[in-house]
């Protein structure tokens, strides 16, 4: 047993979990010897972006299995992420032959290969294929043939149709760093949407017509099958972690205990709850904390809103995919999120379609393993049967290694203009490599893989000192990123911080970014500040505190909550957010005695805006929502003044970022200031900068995908209830804190 050749290992990198599975090979024979599920870390989307934390995790499960069994593993079988991906077409032909004769196997091979090598739509600096699915083949006469058929037919031309897969290099190099820094060699990738369909999938249902919906913990694929072949692939950037996240914030519990709740005691369609529909969770807390409660209609109601959106997503990609109306066995569901009762039912109200649950199929013997049976292990199964049946689903294209700190190339090669930047000696990454830049005359001529930098202004600053030549060219530079943002060089603008000091001036008469942005933009312009935890909007932004109170309207809030709706509708993809309205003067004005703004101004506001639609709620007082965590029942939080906002963000988000909403243009940049006195120490935290080029990229996408969906909206279906069944209970939740 210790021969690692008799052994077929598979990886599945899941955002929730790390699947290791271990088949014994017999000859023909193959028998899952080993399945186990491991915590996850350092990946999201189901890719890799932390490799450190990625690998540790992986570290820790293989030296469980090698332990368990007896074994050294050295190798692995490996699925690729399957989120982002886009599909394209290839069309190639192999005309002359030599001579007529029978088509084989591999000769489909050659012909695949060749249409990949030689398909022109893929930027290799920043691109990779991840895969290739034949959807049919012609011999010149006959056309719409399948591989099944073409292969023994007699002919001279062989033509073939390819929807090839392209993902990002970077998924793919983090993948082969991971495994490497874990000792393991991944002797063979598989594009896992495949895979997974081969394991749960019949047949029949793939020459009927079926959706495969996989919903994982960080993101969600639909595969479309038709005719024995796949014919649409699509990816959403969310799961099943963001109903962890909703019961997690919800009970202020951790995201563990969250997990084994939604596992244990999740179900849609709360009206459908029978005998459980009274039933009163009560969560112990064992660090001093008081006791919590969680009834299961009001959870199920949670979790129902959450799937609904998943729906939603779903219903829209399988309605862009053209094949709608060809889904003859409708929609077959995987994944953790799959096991929560009623899901299948749920989705079948809404969409209209046959629903069932993909569980693996018997494909081979089992020795002692638990959990090879349940959905969340279908990839794992899968991934065995491509590696000891070769299944076409390989990944067909290699990357070149991964350079973790700066994914740049020792050369850089621009052919216009032909320039190279001189770089000093100290300009040098953690590992102590020399960092080269790309400088380009604008935008439009920067180059995929590489830094590239546009010249702006002369000046030659110092780090740490202010100085007007350094403003100056600061100036310039965020006038030419805005003017090649409005041009559409670029999609988004990341700004880092700027010393109003020294940019304003006569040239330059704003107090920060945001308003010059708001000025040269259209739209209304919001401030928000955002992490993970928590989102702040702001009435009110650089403005005397003296001034706060007679800068403040019914109608300023209202329309702050207008443009605080729709930017987390559209720009962070939330069905319908919920928004907590802060109060202005201490303990919410204490029934006038504080002050009235409240009574006169705020509160006002909140009553209009919800009638209109928004679920807004308050006014509360800053110090209780904040310190007694109040904040998390909310997807947003909308300020009086700047401090009031972004002291408590600051403190429970110290990687955040600065957000400006309400535009026609998508702008982000670090949430902290200049921060001279550090300047050139090596002491600055890059966090922060990282996460704002990370959320510009998610937000215009975010906006992409709504703009889409609004334009070609689904058809309405007819639900028992016609709104958000978590609207109804929401005053009176809040009426009980």
């Amino acid at each position: 047993m210790s021969n690692i050749e008799k052994h077929i290992v598979s990886v599945d990198l899941g955002t929730s979990k790390i699947a290791i599975t271990v088949a014994q090979v017999e000859g023909n024979d193959v028998q899952i010897i080993y399945y186990k599920e491991s915590p996850s870390a350092g990946i999201r989307y189901s890719g890799v972006y932390n490799v450190s934390q990625a690998t540790d995790a992986l570290k820790k499960a293989i030296a469980t299995a090698e332990e368990e069994l007896g074994i050294k593993i050295t190798q692995a079988v490996v699925g690729v992420p399957k989120y982002p991906i886009r599909t394209e077409v290839a069309k190639q032909a192999i005309i002359d032959r030599g001579e007529c004769t029978d088509i084989t196997s591999e000769d489909i091979e050659e012909l695949k290969s060749y249409a990949l090598s030689t398909y022109p739509n893929i930027n290799t600096d920043n691109e990779a294929i991840f895969g290739a699915v034949a959807q049919s083949f012609s011999d010149g006469e006959n056309f719409q043939i399948i591989e099944n058929d073409i292969v023994g037919m007699t002919s001279d031309v062989l033509e073939g149709y390819f929807k090839i897969f392209i993902g990002k290099q970077n998924d793919l190099k983090k993948i082969n760093l991971v495994m490497e820094r874990a000792g393991i060699i991944p002797i063979q990738k598989f594009f896992t949407a495949d895979t997974t369909a081969k394991s749960v999938l019949y047949e029949s249902e793939m020459e009927n017509g079926v959706a495969l919906v996989d919903i994982g913990a960080g993101s969600t694929s639909v595969s479309i099958y038709e005719g024995n072949v796949m014919r649409h692939y699509a990816s959403i950037p969310f799961g099943g972690k963001n109903i962890t996240d909703d019961i997690k914030n919800e009970a202020e519990i951790t995201e563990k205990l969250a997990e084994n709740i939604k596992l244990a005691y999740g179900a849609c369609m709360p009206d459908k709850l029978l005998n459980l529909s009274e039933k009163v969770l009560h969560i112990r807390s064992n660090n001093g904390d008081a006791d919590k409660t969680l009834p299961v209609k009001y959870l199920s109601e949670l979790i129902t809103a959450r799937v609904e959106e998943i729906i939603m997503a779903i219903l829209y990609e399988i309605e862009m995919s053209g094949f709608a109306d060809m889904l003859r066995s409708g929609i077959v569901i995987t994944g953790g999120t799959a096991q929560i009762t009623n899901i299948s039912n749920f989705i079948h109200d809404i969409s209209g379609y046959k629903v069932r649950t993909g569980y693996p199929r018997q494909l081979f013997s089992y020795s002692g393993c638990m959990g090879l049976s349940e959905t969340s292990a279908a990839t794992s199964i899968g991934l065995i049967q491509a590696a000891k049946y070769g299944i076409n689903c390989a990944i067909v294209q290699e990357v070149e290694e991964y350079n973790e700190e700066d994914n740049n190339p020792d050369e850089i090669i621009i052919e216009e203009p032909e320039v190279v930047a001189e770089v000093p000696a100290e300009e040098k990454n953690e590992e102590g490599e020399k960092v080269e830049f790309n400088i380009v005359p604008s935008a439009r001529e920067a180059r995929y893989g590489k830094v590239n930098l546009v010249e702006c202004g002369e000046a030659t600053p110092t780090p740490g000192v202010a100085s007007a030549e350094a403003g100056k060219a600061a100036v310039e530079a965020l006038e030419k990123a805005m003017a090649d943002l409005k041009g559409g060089k670029i999609e988004a603008m990341v700004t880092a911080p700027i010393s109003k000091e020294t940019a304003q001036g006569e040239n330059f008469p704003y107090t920060g970014h945001t308003e010059f942005v708001a000025a040269n933009a259209e739209g209304e312009p919001m401030m928000i500040m955002c992490s993970d935890r928590l989102r702040v909007g702001l009435v009110t932004i650089h403005i005397p505190v003296a001034e706060v109170s007679r800068n403040i309207s019914k109608e300023k809030i209202i329309q702050s909550l207008n443009t605080l709706r729709a930017t987390l509708k559209a720009d962070f993809g939330i069905v319908e957010p919920r928004i907590a309205v802060l109060s202005l003067n201490p303990h919410a004005g204490e029934g006038g005695m504080l002050g009235t703004e409240e009574q006169e101004i705020i509160k006002p506001a909140i009553v209009e805006a919800f009638e209109q639609g928004t679920l807004v709620f308050g006014p509360f007082p800053a110090d209780g929502l904040f310190a007694g965590g109040g904040y998390a029942k909310y997807d947003a939080i909308l300020a009086m003044y700047h401090d009031q906002g972004l002291t408590p963000f600051k403190t429970l988000s110290p990687d955040g970022v600065n957000y400006t909403a309400g535009l026609d243009i998508v702008r982000t940049s670090p949430d902290h200031g200049t921060g001279y006195d550090i300047a050139g120490q090596d002491k600055a935290d890059a966090q922060s900068m990282r996460n704002a080029i990370y959320m510009a990229t998610d937000v215009y996408r975010n906006r992409q995908r709504y703009a889409e969906m609004s334009r070609n909206p689904l058809r309405h279906y007819e639900r028992d209830k016609g709104r958000d069944v978590s609207v109804n209970d929401l005053p009176e939740i809040e009426e009980a804190l």
